[in-house]
This record gives C-alpha cells, sequence and structure tokens, in this order.
C-alpha cells in the first residue's frame, strides 16, 4: 500500500496548475507589491529589473500559497482516519471532493458572473439608447488589454503603462498613480457586486 504525506500532496495539487501558472500568479498581485521592498537600490524609482524581480516574487509567493491551500483542502478532504497521511483510496477521495467543491463554487460564480454581465449589459444599452448612440463592439477582459502572452511580457507590458513619462524607470508619484487606478477599479467591482 502507498502512502502520501503532505509534501507529496503539495506536489500532486501543484501539477495542475503548472499549466496555468503565469495567469494564476498574477491574480490579485499587484494590491500586495510593496514599492520600497521592491527598490532595492533606495534611489526612490523602480528600474525595470527591479520591478521585474519583485513582480515575479510575489507571483512565486502568490502561487505558493496558493498550492498550500489545495494541498490542505486535499489532506483535509481525503485524510479519513487523521493520520496525517493519505493512501491512495483517501487521496482519490480527497481529489474527488476538492473537485466536486470547485466545481460547485465555479457553476454558483459563472451563474452570478452570467446574470451581473447581463444586468450591465442592458445597463449600457440603456444609457446608449438615451445618449442616441447605436450599438458598439464588444469590449474585451483583462487578457484582451494587456494582450494576453507570457509571464515576462505580461510584466514588461504592465512596466510600461506604469512608466507614464517613458524615462526607463517607475517612480514613487507614477507608483502611487497607477496604485490609485487599481484601487478604484478594485472599489468599483466591489460596488458592482455588492448592487
Amino acid at each position: 500500500m502507498r502512502f502520501l504525506t503532505l509534501t507529496a500532496v503539495l506536489a500532486l495539487a501543484a501539477a495542475p496548475a503548472f499549466a496555468d501558472t503565469d495567469r494564476a500568479g498574477a491574480r490579485g498581485m499587484m494590491p500586495a507589491f510593496d514599492f520600497e521592498a521592491a527598490d532595492t537600490d533606495g534611489d526612490g524609482a523602480l528600474s525595470r529589473a527591479e520591478f521585474t524581480a519583485h513582480v515575479e516574487s510575489q507571483m512565486e509567493a502568490a502561487r505558493a500559497a496558493m498550492f498550500e491551500r489545495q494541498a490542505s483542502a486535499i489532506m483535509e478532504a481525503g485524510d479519513a482516519d487523521g493520520d496525517g497521511v493519505l493512501t491512495a483510496e483517501e487521496l482519490r477521495a480527497g481529489l474527488e471532493a476538492v473537485h466536486a467543491d470547485r466545481a460547485e463554487r465555479r457553476g454558483s460564480w459563472r451563474a452570478r458572473h452570467a446574470e451581473n454581465r447581463a444586468e450591465r449589459s442592458e445597463a449600457r444599452a440603456e444609457r446608449r439608447a438615451e445618449r442616441g448612440e447605436g450599438e458598439r463592439g464588444k469590449r474585451h477582459g483583462m487578457r484582451g488589454r494587456m494582450g494576453g502572452g507570457d509571464r515576462a511580457a505580461m510584466i514588461e507590458r504592465m512596466f510600461d503603462r506604469i512608466d507614464a513619462d517613458d524615462d526607463g524607470v517607475i517612480s514613487a508619484e507614477e507608483f502611487a498613480t497607477a496604485q490609485e487606478r487599481w484601487e478604484g477599479r478594485a472599489e468599483r467591482r466591489g460596488q458592482r457586486r455588492a448592487d
């Protein structure tokens, strides 16, 4: 009989996520961005190398935390006898329970998202009609705005968007302006969800 420890479960939980690690690691990363910590030379500005190193560090930390949560959920759901070790059967049961829970949450999220999207679409159509405007093309989500692609390219685009004066460094003022935009977007999203 084969047994798995928490470390092995962590590795198993991490395996499926590697297919989408760049996107998963990027979610939620920017609000935790610490300008002072990223400014390793202390000159009050972020070079492209400093920005990239800090963003990649934040993404790796977010990814590790996600893997730890997944492994803990599998252990909690599957370790029927509470001995801290999973048999093959317990692992299977834990994976099935976590998968079922995730599928249920995903279905619930999709239903809420579809309803919210329909309401926003209707409200936009009403505003356009009031202004006498015709139909417009579909708006793209984050992938459409940022262009998708690999992590290095995404970080480059982020740096370029924050570096408003295109001088090759991000000043504290440029960063503060970008942080205000992120916080404003998060606040607007929160208000829409509350409505």
